[in-house]
């Protein structure tokens, strides 16, 4: 079935129609920089979609068995001495754009690189305008059928509904996650002269065109699932520039939210203060991905969800900074901040290396998750006056039991890092 396909002919079509939710935030770019560092990509009437080369991309990454691959997908085979084109093959597979059905929401994140200190690095600011969590997406999935060919497609809607599959940008720091609502598809037999009328008719963009539907089980993936309860404060900062009014006094900071106004830690905040206190347990700082200074790059291996955080407490407080010679309050020194207290959350670490995780990474995984539960590794910012701090209440639905002193936290979370990674 290789090389050049077109004069083949197409016995069968088969259309998929997959819509689905997002998880997580969408960052997914136009190249532009107009609002913020990376705007999201949106069509001519300003609504944010997902280009179907980015779904393509993401499916030929996500599927392992490469020659097949290549039969169903396409390719481009090149002499690169003579820079010459040598053998192609088109694509059976015919992906559209997901574009938003519904309501949705956008926001900007803020994002810099910290030290050891917990101080910003210079030069590594950056903000990024996202799709909010809960927009809701369709798109379309087509195959040509010629001899001899099974339903590929198929194949590549069950990717497309594995956790695995993962959309835009920063998707190994939490963003990106989506969750399939259902698949409906439609066939048609190019022999059956009833069919060929059929598909003249045939609009895939109206819902009643569709007769057959079901929903496609997701796929399990490597993930421990941590379930945390706040013992302090949280502080992943937005600063706000709403003016204040007579009647209202909008704080200086704070707590990162979702537009429904519920607090969130990012995956990115996991991630950092995950890969600093791996790297000192020695683990192996390219599983966390890399860019070098002479171009090689390498994609993380280990993925930190975003965590939101419910039933907690919104609190604004004020504070003055202190003159410690005079211990008089400091001029125009005055902040206020907004953060959230007693809260529960939920954190999901994944693997997605092709090899297992190697024994000393699972280790500085472990002893950083025992960490994290007692306090010594916090999350965010001011922890160094308790913010930050969360406890562990379960481990992939396996509730931790809170009297447990601090060796035996770390031999069950060792046994249960080592049994999901490995």
């Amino acid at each position: 079935m290789k090389g050049d396909n077109k004069m083949e002919r197409i016995l069968k079509k088969k259309y998929y129609q997959i819509e689905f939710t997002l998880k997580s935030p969408l960052c997914i770019g136009s190249g532009e920089n107009k609002i913020t560092d990376k705007d999201i990509i949106r069509n001519s009437k300003g609504d944010p979609y997902i280009p179907a080369s980015a779904i393509a991309g993401v499916i030929r990454d996500c599927l392992q068995d490469d020659e097949i691959k290549d039969i169903y997908l396409g390719y481009v085979r090149k002499n690169k001495l003579l820079n010459q084109e040598t053998e192609q093959v088109s694509s059976r597979i015919v992906f559209y754009d997901a574009t938003v059905t519904g309501e949705y929401n956008t926001s900007i994140r803020d994002s810099v690189a910290l030290d050891e200190y917990k101080t910003a690095i210079d030069g590594a600011k950056f903000d990024m305008e996202v799709v909010e969590t809960g927009a809701q997406f369709k798109t379309y999935i087509e195959q040509n059928y010629l001899q001899g060919d099974y339903d590929y497609a198929e194949k590549i809607v069950e990717a497309f509904c594995s956790s695995k599959f993962l959309l835009g940008g920063k998707s190994t720091r939490g963003y990106g996650e989506i969750e399939v609502d259902y698949v409906a598809s439609k066939e048609f037999n190019l022999e059956n002269i009833d069919d060929v009328k059929a598909l003249l008719d045939f609009d895939l963009l109206e819902d009643n065109k569709w007769t057959i539907s079901k929903k496609i089980s997701s796929n399990a993936k490597f993930t421990i699932k941590l379930e945390l309860k706040q013992e302090g404060g949280i502080s992943i900062r937005r600063y706000t520039t709403n003016p204040s009014t007579d009647t209202i006094v909008a704080p200086d900071m704070e707590q990162m939210t979702l537009t429904d106004g519920k607090p969130v830690i990012p995956g990115t905040s996991w991630a950092g203060a995950f890969r600093h206190r791996m790297e000192e347990f020695g683990c192996d700082p390219a599983i966390f991905g890399y860019v070098k200074s002479n171009g090689e790059k390498n994609r993380s291996l280990i993925r930190f969800s975003e965590s939101v955080i419910v039933n907690g407490q919104s609190k604004k407080m004020s504070r003055n900074a202190i003159d410690r010679f005079t211990g008089g309050v400091k001029k125009s020194a005055l902040f206020t901040e907004r953060s959230y207290y007693g809260g529960k959350t939920t954190l999901e670490i994944s693997w997605y290396g092709d090899e297992p995780m190697k024994k000393r990474d699972i280790q500085a995984l472990a002893a950083s998750i025992t960490d994290l539960h007692f306090g010594f590794l916090a999350i965010g910012g001011e922890t160094g006056i308790g913010r930050g701090l969360f406890s562990i209440s379960k481990i992939n639905e396996i509730l931790l039991d809170k009297d447990l002193e601090q060796d035996n936290v770390y031999s069950f979370v060792f046994d249960k890092v080592q049994e999901v990674m490995a």
